[in-house]
């Protein structure tokens, strides 16, 4: 046995015990005549919600046609619990799991190839954006399906654009535009604080998104070999984060920003009017 196979086993094996003995379990009614399914989500809290509906939806539709029961399990650290179980011997038969992780369970072993399984359901992969089974395969193999695929947009507050005399029929369309925008929907009260901010690239809001910025500037954050964040365009991408705090003022940034509210609570800066603009997915629907 090698060094590399010891120590995996000291990381990995050795804690599964623990999480057999005190792991997420479904305290749950199984009506008779079903077969269970495991599955863990890595959504919760407030996330948990909308899957778990989902969940009961099928569990009273489609799996009481066919004999199906999901037993869904919200659980935090997903992907280090979901390994270890595997490893243990007592992985779930579904896990929803991050994007970034197939081509590392595969690696190891913990996935079942979809290829095959897909085709015998009769599973429509050409129904699916050609990007999104890209990311479900790892070497030509099929081991993931999506579940919660999205795209982030601008979101802007039409309220606000009239209060400050701008169309609210006119988002921006450019950087240049978004610059302008933002700069006239950021208002100040009579000591220099600021009382509403236009749009945010700062990682303490909402707006930020780390890999979206390059790409407005033309950068390609992977060329099929490594990552490129020493070319011009990345460069400018964040020349522009940097001038774009700078002009607002750091200290006032960083006074707004502590005081601006959690991303899922009442005080969510952008619906409670003190952020104009921002970039978010189809979840801050359903938050407001």
């Amino acid at each position: 046995m090698t060094l590399r196979t010891r120590l995996l086993i000291a990381i990995v094996v050795v804690p599964a015990a623990l999480l057999l003995a005190f792991g997420p379990r479904g305290a749950v009614d199984v009506p008779p005549d079903r077969v269970v399914v495991r599955y863990w989500e890595k959504w919760t809290g407030s996330e948990e919600v909308p899957i778990r509906r989902i969940v009961d939806d099928f569990n009273r539709t489609v799996g009481a046609e066919r004999g199906i029961w999901v037993e869904l399990v919200s659980v935090s650290n997903v992907a280090q619990r979901t390994l270890i179980a595997t490893a243990g011997g007592d992985p779930p038969d579904i896990a929803g799991l991050y994007d970034w992780i197939v081509p590392q369970y595969a690696e190891l072993g913990a996935l079942e190839p979809l290829d095959e399984p897909a085709r015998a359901a009769g599973i429509p992969l050409e129904a699916f954006k050609p990007i999104w089974l890209k990311i479900c395969r790892y070497r030509g193999t099929l081991y993931a399906l999506p579940s919660t695929p999205y795209t982030v947009a601008l979101y802007y507050s039409r309220r606000l654009f009239r209060e400050a005399g701008l169309d609210p029929d006119r988002p921006p369309r450019t950087i240049a535009e978004l610059d302008a925008l933002a700069e006239k929907l950021t208002r100040r009260d009579a000591s220099g604080r600021l009382v509403q901010l236009g749009f945010s690239t700062s990682p303490a809001m909402l707006g930020w998104w780390p890999w979206i910025w390059p790409k407005f500037f033309g950068a390609t954050l992977w060329d099929g070999r490594r990552c490129r964040i020493d070319t011009p365009e990345f460069s400018a991408a964040m020349q522009w984060i940097r001038t774009r705090r700078e002009r607002i003022g750091l200290e006032a940034l960083r006074d707004f920003e502590a005081a601006a509210g959690v991303i899922e609570g009442a005080q969510n800066p952008f619906l409670s009017g003190r952020l104009a603009m921002v970039f978010q997915g189809p979840w801050l629907a359903r938050w407001a």
